[in-house]
């Protein structure tokens, strides 16, 4: 398959189609189930007389376990090559889906959905590699847009398809229906995805990736541990204002133990010389770094406010669970209308005037909450969750397809998971920050701190923008 890499192609081929056909429905597979199982948890519960603990392990187990296997997708992919790897994860996550499928016991589903998680880590990440050696950066932005539509329709299919798997079976079925799905990305994969297009990530020109790629244990033992801590405390946040102090100290020790162990991974990756577990070599790319900046922000705003607003629509505005539910389906409307105009925007406008573009947008769907009288008027917050959702949705994908315009094919598996790990801490800390603003605006009734925070954050989305705009300028300075 020949990558896409003339600018002056603007369609896909049909086999680039094909293959990102088959990477939407290995995509679908932890997505709909992300938000499938929320819907048949208490079905779950009485039919495995599991406690509330043990029921929400079932959530955060898989969680964890995806974070942590993002930390050796890129060493894997660069050890067996994207092709294989991917593959890899439809199996691992069918496989599990099986097992949950047949659970006779909360604890056998607990191992089970281990055994999901990790496929579902291989499968958010490796996914960007595959896609970005199939299209080919000038077609990356447009491909980016393709498949984030899934995105944005899994939280509104999820829940309808829950509701209809569960009145003609019971909870079992939302894992069966992982199953052909599965089977379907696996064989599209693997007739569609040729090894040719991965050559370069496995048997990279510099003479030190020649190099035996063995594995770097000591960088697992401590980013994993790392990412599970800061995740763990980042979630516990949320209960700070109903425990405690000893409930603080327990947070505040795993915060701490958490980002000494990330700093001694960051140490351990620049004295390492072959084969770190990550090269975060990448970030002294500019354009990389910026993205990157970019996604993490966005995602903070993104994942804060998907925590914030239906809570400010329920208990601020005194608006019921479904029209609460239709304005967070607005905004991901707003987020499906903007993504495809991606690639054109930033063809007329630039990288940097996109993402400024985006931010401004995203404030414009923000602080219109800030005014009281907006509780009554429904169509001004229709409109105002549009424009927050299209923002948003710029810059999110921005921030990810941007980052490899500049980087080398060897460099695709790091960039590719180094996005995905800054994805999830980014989905940790947004609603973290809003859990700590909640709990101060609680005593007054008022999401106002939320809502200025939210704010604030999607304001600085701008300073990796105009760095954006920066690194445009010194390319054209350049050429």
């Amino acid at each position: 398959m020949k990558n896409a890499n003339n600018s002056e192609n603007t369609m896909f081929s049909k086999a680039q189609r094909w293959v990102i056909v088959s990477l939407i429905f290995g995509v679908c597979l932890p997505l709909i189930d992300a938000t499938i199982l929320g819907v048949a948890l208490p079905d779950l519960s009485t039919s495995l007389s599991a406690s509330v603990t043990q029921i929400q392990w079932v959530s955060v187990l898989y969680t964890l376990v995806a974070a942590v296997t993002v930390t050796v997708c890129a060493w894997a992919t660069r050890q067996w090559g994207a092709k294989t790897f991917w593959i890899t994860g439809l199996v691992v996550f069918s496989v599990g889906s099986g097992l949950c499928s047949v659970s006779p016991t909360i604890n056998w589903l607990l191992v089970s959905r281990a055994v999901q998680g990790v496929g579902a880590g291989i499968l958010m990440t490796v996914m960007q590699t595959v896609l970005v050696q199939t299209v080919g950066k000038p077609l990356l932005k447009t491909a980016m847009a393709t498949m984030a539509v899934p995105t944005v329709l899994a939280p509104i299919a999820g829940p309808l398809l829950a509701g209809y798997l569960l009145h003609i079976g019971d909870w079992r079925m939302i894992f069966y229906i992982n199953l052909p799905i599965g089977l379907v990305g696996i064989v599209l994969g693997w007739v569609m995805i040729t090894n040719d297009d991965f050559q370069q990530v496995r048997q990279p020109s510099d003479a030190s990736s020649q190099a035996n790629n063995r594995f770097d244990g000591l960088g697992f033992m401590l980013l994993a541990p790392a990412l599970v801590l800061l995740m763990y405390s980042l979630s516990s946040l949320s209960d700070l204002g109903h425990q405690g102090g000893g409930h603080w100290l327990e947070t505040g020790g795993a915060s701490f133990i958490g980002a000494g162990l990330l700093l001694l991974f960051v140490r351990h990756t620049r004295k390492r010389s072959q084969q770190p577990l990550i090269r975060l070599k990448v970030f002294s790319v500019g354009s990389f770094s910026a993205s990157m900046g970019l996604l993490f922000l966005s995602s903070i705003s993104f994942y804060g406010g998907l925590f914030a607003l239906p809570l400010m629509f329920i208990q601020g505005f005194g608006h019921s669970e479904w029209l609460a539910s239709v304005w967070v389906g607005a905004h991901g409307l707003g987020a499906l209308v903007s993504r495809p105009y991606l690639k054109n925007l930033c063809e007329r406008l630039g990288v940097g005037n996109t993402a400024l573009l985006g931010c401004s947008l995203a404030v414009m769907g923000t602080v219109p909450f800030l005014w009281p009288g907006i509780q009554g008027s429904d169509p001004l917050i229709a409109l105002t969750m549009v424009l927050r959702g299209a923002g948003i949705g710029l810059l999110t994908l921005l921030g990810m397809s941007h980052a490899y315009h500049d980087l080398e094919p060897t460099q695709t598996p790091d960039a590719s998971a180094l996005s995905r790990l800054l994805t999830l801490l980014g989905a940790s800390v947004g609603p973290a920050i809003v859990a700590i603003l909640y709990v101060q605006g609680a005593h007054s009734g008022s999401f106002q701190p939320v809502l200025m925070g939210l704010t604030l954050v999607t304001l600085l989305c701008a300073i990796p923008a105009v760095r954006l705009m920066k690194e445009e300028l010194k390319t054209k300075a350049a050429s």
